[in-house]
């Protein structure tokens, strides 16, 4: 007899790097039980990244206060819906309460508690991946060999409008993004190798893009100061701009930033410095990425502006 297709409440990551990896369980999801339905309980800052993957059914904002007529309305909703399972991929308490008040009989994290009841554990030797895809599967099943590659189904509706309020032509020269990761790279004259990195790449006929986290208002100008058409977009893009921006980049290049994340899902041609620790998680879900070790100088990647 044919079994009737599931319902799924996945709580999904907040952070965009992660939401693009959590694409592949939905992907394998649907590959087991193409009729299911996918609906992510998700927090409204990852919303463009959901609403541009074609496995996405709905969505359920979390609520952003804790009044407690909202919570309860949104309770409500959920135990409307009739979801057969939950699966939650955050960490944080508040998207395990929201599938416990509403009664999903089968609730699966790596968060140990009350509110689920499909605790899982994951092998310390896991990627990013086979933790996330993990979580869909039933209690002991192995891992598939392979993981469907994250595609976001980006639909090109404002990058026009993106780029020109930049000043970027995109029927100009080419397009090159860098994405360095700010947070993570502290190395002494780092800053300055992506800084001769965009010069040469403006002298060699490149429109060169700057995006990274707002974190350090003073490095966008540091990168971009002394490449002159250099354009500093760090900070001043929302989640949904920078799609749109990646979406026509002609070569992104940077590190492990939640950025160059995005470009792999769009796939764009892509050129990421990983650390030894992210490698082997980073192939196995982009195969066709281009991988170097972090530590390799962007100064010494000029080569790639002539290859592209």
């Amino acid at each position: 007899m044919k079994h009737a297709a599931r319902n799924y409440l996945v709580g999904a990551p907040d952070r965009p790097r992660s939401v693009v990896v959590a694409q592949s369980l939905f992907m394998e999801l649907k590959k087991r039980d193409p009729a299911c339905r996918i609906e992510v309980l998700a927090d409204p800052c990852v919303m463009p990244l959901l609403e541009i993957m074609p496995e996405v059914a709905g969505f359920l904002l979390l609520p952003e206060h804790s009044w407690l007529r909202e919570q309860m309305n949104f309770v409500n909703e959920s135990r409307s819906s009739g979801y057969d399972r939950g699966i939650i991929l955050q960490s944080g308490w508040r998207f395990a309460i929201f599938p416990f008040l509403a009664g999903i009989s089968v609730r699966s994290g790596y968060l140990p508690g009350v509110m689920l009841n499909d605790v899982r554990v994951a092998d310390p030797c896991w990627t990013t991946v086979q933790r996330t895809v993990s979580l869909g599967l039933a209690t002991g099943a192995e891992l598939p060999d392979r993981f469907a590659s994250p595609s976001l189904d980006n639909r090109f509706q404002d990058w026009e409008r993106v780029l020109q309020r930049h000043g970027i032509a995109p029927d100009s020269d080419p397009v090159l993004v860098l994405c360095p990761d700010v947070e993570d790279r502290t190395t002494p004259g780092w800053a300055e190798h992506y800084q001769r990195l965009a010069g040469e790449a403006v002298r060699r006929g490149w429109q060169v893009v700057l995006l990274a986290e707002a974190s350090d208002a003073g490095f966008g100008e540091r990168i971009c100061g002394r490449a002159t058409g250099c354009h500093n977009l760090v900070g001043k893009l929302s989640l949904a701009e920078e799609v749109d921006l990646l979406s026509v980049a002609d070569l992104v290049i940077g590190d492990q930033s939640g950025s160059m994340y995005l470009a792999l899902g769009l796939r764009r041609q892509v050129l990421m410095l990983a650390s030894p620790d992210h490698l082997d998680g980073i192939r196995e879900l982009f195969p066709e990425g281009w991988f170097l070790p972090l530590e390799t100088d962007p100064a010494e990647i000029v080569s790639v502006l002539e290859d592209s």
